[in-house]
This record gives C-alpha cells, structure tokens and sequence, in this order.
C-alpha cells in the first residue's frame, strides 16, 4: 500500500493583490480543507503513471461579483510534473473551491499562486 502525500507548501502572493494575513490565512485553510480533492487528482494520475512526482504551482483568481464568488483564470504558473490528467483535475478542483474571504470587494481582485509538491514516496517524506 501506498502512501500518498500531496502538500500545499506555502501561499506566495504577487503584486501586493493580497495584502491583509487575515486573507491569506483564509485561502491556506481552504486549501488545506481541500485536501481530498488533490489527492483523488493525484490517485487518478497514478493509475497511469506509479511513479508520478513533483510540483504543481497553480495560480487563479478571486474575485465577487453581484455578492457571489467567482474563481477564474485558474493556470499553470511552473511546474516540473507531467501529467495531463493531473493538470486538468487539478484546475477542475481549483474551479470549483469557495475561500469565503474575509473582505468581499467587488472591485478587488485577489491573485492567488499556490505550489503543491506530489510525493508517492514511503511514508510520505517532502521531495526537496
């Protein structure tokens, strides 16, 4: 049996978009929250390839419109892992999360840019 780790590493912020802690604190959480749907993005990327490693950063955005929360423009902004089931997925889960932040300015959008490390190894150590 193995184990799979897939970890959020840090939430990296450019531009000043997200400037209050408060705020990046929120989308950490709701990252960590979602941690299901990486790893059933991941499980599914291993069925085609066992030895699949590395790291994926994503980046998207958060914006409000009309009071509802949208998330956009969800890209690859580097990676080092090849899979195009895992890419796809990944972005599909992104899409689909709502992070609830904390000021809901309709004007204001939050550039989110997230690395996540995909490790299949025993016991689940970091790759670095």
């Amino acid at each position: 049996m193995r184990l799979i780790l897939v970890v959020p590493l840090m939430l990296l912020v450019g531009c000043s978009v997200i400037e209050k802690k408060e705020t990046q604190l929120q989308i950490r959480s709701t990252v960590y929250k979602n941690n299901q749907k990486w790893s059933y993005c991941y499980k599914k990327a291993l069925s085609e390839n066992a030895d699949l490693e590395g790291e994926l950063d994503l980046q998207w955005d958060v914006s409000y419109s009309s009071g509802q929360e949208q998330v956009q423009n969800v890209f690859i902004n580097r990676a080092n892992i090849r899979s195009k089931t895992l890419v796809d997925c990944m972005k599909k889960a992104v899409a689909t999360m709502r992070f609830n932040l904390p000021e809901r300015n309709e004007k204001k959008v939050y550039r989110v840019s997230y690395p996540f490390v995909f490790d299949a190894s025993k016991r689940g150590t970091l790759k670095r």
